[in-house]
């Protein structure tokens, strides 16, 4: 309901691709009611021999980030590797990483970051300008500015 101000984001779901569907219906959310944002998690998944239309989506995010954008992310913002790891995590601990992990290179951590979801530490917000992993108020206030302010 358009009326609850506890709707902060229209999310179109996640894990079902994109496409003209997708599309449309962001488009009818967004002239139903322009004042919140929206998003939708699969809309990087795409096929390459078409066009999409992204106009109506303010947010996209990723679960698993790949290879790439893990060391995108590494070598763009210059990061240690450890910063990503989920150390709290059950899969962090059931493989023992916080022994082993300094004895991968930095390509196997990477590819072990991305071959299970479960070791990212969350939430990660990729900016321009900079990259929020977990959740720290001060960093995100750094970064993203006070709006109370």
């Amino acid at each position: 309901d358009k009326n609850r101000p506890c709707i902060v984001i229209w999310s179109m779901g996640n894990e079902s691709a994109y496409g003209c569907n997708f599309e449309k219906a962001l488009a009818w959310t967004k002239s139903y009611d322009n004042s919140r944002l929206t998003h939708y998690e699969s809309a990087r998944y795409r096929k390459n021999d078409r066009t999409y239309d992204y106009s109506n989506l303010d947010l996209y995010s990723r679960m698993y980030p790949s290879f790439e954008e893990i060391e995108g992310w590494v070598n763009k913002f210059s990061i240690p590797l450890k910063k990503l790891f989920n150390t709290s995590g059950l899969v962090y601990k059931e493989l023992n990483l916080k022994e082993k992990l300094d004895t991968y290179t930095a390509e196997e951590q990477m590819r072990l970051l991305s071959s299970n979801g479960m070791l990212i530490k969350r939430p990660i917000c990729v900016l321009e300008n900079g990259l929020l992993i977990g959740f720290k108020e001060k960093e995100w206030i750094e970064l993203l500015g006070d709006k109370n302010a």
